[in-house]
Order: C-alpha cells, then structure tokens, then sequence
C-alpha cells in the first residue's frame, strides 16, 4: 500500500508521497501519457477510499479536465440531407362558411434547414416555404361554385438536442389564401338563386379566404409535424434505446455532454472520465476546411472508457458479434468466425484493460487480458499490441502496421534471458492469427456512407487524418456522388 506510515496507522499517508504525488500531477499535465494517467487515477482512487488528503484529491477535481471527444457537422450537410424539392398531388377536402369543397390541390415549394447560434443546446431550424394551387367544386344547398385557389405559405419547425434527448417544437405556419369564384350554378336552374349567390359569394370573400387561410395552416402544420417526425422520432429512440440508456445502467455515461450550434455548424462534445479520472490536456485540433463532418478523439476518452467499461470482464465472441449487428448491421470480415474454431474469449485485466496512444503521426492499440478462452479451454493472459503510423494525405491516407502484433506475457521483455513457455507459445500463436484477422497489416479508409434518410447526402471521402498530442482527428467531405 502506498505511503502507509507506522506513527498515523496503517492508512496514513506521509507528506513525503504527497508531495511526490502532486509531482506526478504536475509532470503528467505538462507531458501527459496514459501509464501516468492511470496510476495517478488508481492512487487517487486508493487515497479516496483510504479517506486520506482530501485536499489533494479537490485539487485534482477542481483542475476541470478538458472534454476529450468532439464533432462537428457543418451546417451544408444538414442542408444536403435534410433539403428538399416538394411536388406532390393530392385530394382536397374542406368545411368553410356552410360549403362543403372537394378537389385536387398541387403543392410545390422546397424544404431548407438552418442552425440557430445556441450553447448548450443544438438548435435546428427547418423551413417550407411554397404554394398550393386548387381545383375545387363546393356545395351549398342548392348552389355548386367551381373555384380555384392559390395558397402561399411558410412553415417553421424547431429541432432541439440536448444532453438527454432530441425533440422538436410544433410546426409553426404562417399561410395566405386567395380563391377565386369561377363559376356557380344553381342545381334546379333558378337565376333568382344564382344572382343572391353571387352576392353572398362576394360579400364573404374576405372572410372565406380567411377561414381558408388558417385551415391551411392547420393542415400544414399536421404535415409538416409528421414528417419530420418520421425522421426524429427514430433518431431519439436510438439515442434512448441504444445509447443513454445501456451507458446509464452500467455507470459509463459521459461525466459531461454538451451540444452547440453556430451559424455554419453543429458540434457535440463530451468527457468521459470517472471521478479520478484525466480528460484531455489541450484543446481539440481544428477541422480542415471544408470538411462535411470532423471527429477529435482523446486517448483518455477511450482509455476512461476502456477502464471502466472492461476491467475484469470476460468477453465472448458471440457477444462482440452480437454488438457489431445491433451497431453496424452486419458482422465485419475480421470479426467472422473461423471454419471448425472454437469460440473465443478474453478476460480482461482490472487495471488498464485495453488503452490507446495518440501522437507523432502514430496510433497504438494494445489489448491486456488477464486470461485468454478457446472454447472452455483456458489460456495464460497476453498483451497485445499494435501501433500503426498514418501514412499519405486526404483521401489517399492509410495507417500502415509498424511490424508485427506484439504478443507477450504481462512485464514480459522480448530482448531479455527468459523464454516463453509451452503454453504461452501457443496462445501467442493463436492470438497472432485471430487478432491479425481485426489489427491488419493496413487500415485503409473506405467512403462514409450515412445511413437512412441521411444517405441523401452523398457519399464522404476522408480528407484529414493525424495523431497528435494525444488527438486523433478526422474529417470527410462530401464528394457529391450519390
């Protein structure tokens, strides 16, 4: 146990480890690296349950981590996926002033999307702007008036994000119309009827078109309601379903979520970090311009994560494949089982399960198990490390292997005396053909391609790539094919 001190009891701390410690602070927030961020972690943890310097651990606390994931979405994308032409024919039906009208109305226009300058919450403005032209035939007790109609409108709908969910505000519609009485007839051919008609026709004209006026915004605003329902709807119940809830009930949501939108873009960040936990050092990188979508990823993001999420777990085949459907619809190539294998497993170390490094235009991916299964068979625990360097520019990049996968036993020195076992050998073996199947030789970056109604867009090549300072940052751009 550290720093334990005979004068203050077994779970006292001397001023000596104290001050060590808050070196260690001091030297990991000007250089940091995920060994030091995880045994600071750890330590704060053991002082915290120990009840030992609270005033260091507020310290720590009060330091306010950076948020150590972000995206942005230019504000063209949401125009890209979410705009459209509207050109459609339907029946029309209607109640005003005693006259029951049926007809065709043709209703053009366009759908556009704007973002809202908002912090703290993401604000998404879509518009329909158009008209409705009518053909239509009322009746009024003995009298037929054939009309047509001309509706000129604008109807406005919010979409809000916050860090629980996403929802939207009642279409709002602001509509005018102006129908024009082309003929009328009597049905038992009174001329007494048709000319006391006519006036009434003119005397309630303002008032019809009027009334006609709101009916139409009424019905815009149902339509317009469902339809970007049809697209929110689902979004919000993956969010809930798929996202929040599953990380809440296990304890793995963000520490802090926050959404934002400018005029030309939207942007969620987040710090997933524990109690003890480090976020990020140094702000996100910025986006290359004209990138569609940028994503910034912290190695303490996926390393808290990682931490929290894996220690001492035992994880099977069938439950990552399971996952990669719910997620990805399918199971990726590297990831299908092999002919006449056993099923995997791995249980994953408790301290540092699987952690990543970013830096230097390099990426490290290393994988600590604790105990390996085939089968039911047991395996003696490996790490397993990959470490890639990010070769090309734009569209053209690919992380390239730097050798092959380091496969060793924890504290394991390939250069020294010592030489690995019968029993290490093979799952050494194992591991190199399993794993070598997900950490390829070479990663090469495929179109993005979003999904459902997003799929509008187009498809997305990468245009930035890098590792630095603990960031790895990516962007893609629009290619303007379907």
């Amino acid at each position: 146990m550290p720093g334990e001190s005979a004068a203050r009891g077994p779970w006292a701390v001397r001023e000596a480890d104290r001050t060590a410690r808050r070196a260690e602070i001091e030297s990991y927030q000007k250089s940091p690296n995920g060994d030091d961020a995880a045994y600071i972690s750890a330590y704060l943890k053991w002082l915290s349950d120990a009840r030992q310097t609270p005033e260091l651990i507020a310290a720590v606390r009060a330091a306010s981590p950076r948020q150590n994931f972000r995206a942005i979405v230019a504000e063209g994308l949401f125009q890209a996926a979410m705009a459209q032409d509207v050109d459609d024919v339907g029946p029309v039906t209607d109640l005003i002033l005693g006259t029951r009208i049926y007809g065709t109305g043709h209703t053009t226009g366009k759908v556009t999307v704007e973002l809202s300058p908002s912090e703290g919450l993401a604000t998404i403005l879509a518009t329909m702007t158009g008209t409705t032209t009518t053909d239509t035939v009322g009746y009024n007790g003995p009298v037929v008036l054939y009309s047509d109609g001309l509706t000129s409108f604008v109807v406005r709908k919010q979409i809000l994000i916050d860090s629980e969910k996403l929802w939207t505000q009642p279409a709002r519609t602001s509509a005018t119309t102006h129908a024009t009485v082309r003929s009328l007839c009597a049905r038992r051919g009174s001329r007494l009827i048709e000319r006391m008609a006519w006036k009434r026709v003119r005397k309630q004209k303002c008032q019809a078109d009027w009334i006609a006026s709101r009916h139409a915004e009424q019905k815009l605003n149902s339509r317009f309601d469902q339809e970007v329902g049809s697209l929110i709807d689902p979004a919000n119940e993956d969010i809930q379903n798929k996202l929040r809830r599953p990380l809440l009930e296990r304890g793995l949501y963000p520490a802090s979520l926050a959404y934002a939108t400018r005029a030309d873009r939207f942007s969620v960040s987040l710090l997933q970090a524990g109690r003890f936990d480090f976020g990020a050092v140094t702000a996100p990188p910025e986006p290359v311009s004209g990138a569609d979508i940028h994503v910034a990823v912290h190695e303490s993001m996926i390393n808290n994560f990682t931490a929290s999420a894996l220690a001492g777990m035992i994880l099977r085949e069938e439950r990552v494949r399971d996952a990669a459907i719910r997620l990805l619809g399918e199971v990726p190539e590297g990831l299908k089982p092999e002919a006449d294998s056993e099923p995997w497993g791995i249980k994953f170390q408790t301290l540092r399960p699987a952690w990543v490094s970013f830096d230097d235009g390099r990426f490290t991916i290393s994988i600590r198990g604790g105990t390996f299964y085939e089968g039911e068979k047991k395996h003696p625990g490996m790490d397993v490390t990959a470490t890639y360097r990010i070769v090309g520019e734009g569209a053209a990049a690919k992380a390239v292997r730097q050798g092959d996968l380091a496969i060793f036993p924890p504290g394991f020195d390939p250069q020294g005396d010592k030489q690995l076992s019968a029993a290490q050998t093979v799952i050494r073996r194992l591991l190199q053909r399993r794993l070598g199947n997900v950490l390829k030789d070479e990663i090469v970056p495929e179109e993005l391609v979003l999904p459902d109604k997003w799929r509008r867009a187009g498809k997305l090549r990468l245009v930035q790539w890098t590792a630095e300072d603990g960031w790895l940052s990516l962007a893609w751009q629009r290619t303007g094919e379907e």
